[in-house]
Formats: C-alpha cells, structure tokens, sequence
C-alpha cells in the first residue's frame, strides 16, 4: 500500500510526522543538532533525515507500530544498524 508521509516543523528540534496507509498515525520527532549533525554532518536538510528515519522504519514495520513520540537517536537502540544506514545515505 502506498504511504504519504507529511513533515510538519513545530520548533529547532520537534517535527510532527503523520502517516497515511490502512490507518493513518500521527508522530512527534524530536532531534537535537547535535544528533542531526552526528548523522548527517549538516550535508542533508532536518527535514530529509526526519524523511529517511520514516521511511527506514516503515520498511520493518507498520506505520501503527511506529512509537507516537521519540528521539530520532533512539532508533538505533531498535534497529542497531540504522545509524550506518543513515550516515551513509547522508554522503551521497
């Protein structure tokens, strides 16, 4: 099933993320600069890596899965191999 996925700035460190599909879920990101810049060393915008984080997630699991609220760093203690799949989206 095709998803959309809407990226939506609340403030420096918070986005809200909602989801389309079967059922459409809301989600609050936060990242702080200092996680932004370990993952991407500022070469990609905030909004791509919130992007690539969603789109990482729904390819292991249900948008209805997907914890309502978390830290983007804390997705590496789900799946460990997240954080050298985004590095080394965020080179190319």
């Amino acid at each position: 099933m095709a998803r959309e996925i809407r990226i939506t700035t609340i403030s420096e460190e918070v986005y809200r993320v909602q989801v389309s599909g079967k059922t459409e879920t809301m989600h609050s990101v936060s990242m702080t600069n200092l996680d932004y810049e370990r993952f991407t060393g500022g070469r990609k915008p905030k909004e791509q890596l919130i992007l690539f984080a969603f789109e990482f997630l729904l390819k292991r699991e249900e948008n209805t899965s997907i914890l309502r609220e978390f830290a983007i760093c804390k997705i590496s203690e789900y799946f460990p191999e997240f954080e050298k799949e985004v590095i080394d989206w965020s080179k190319l």
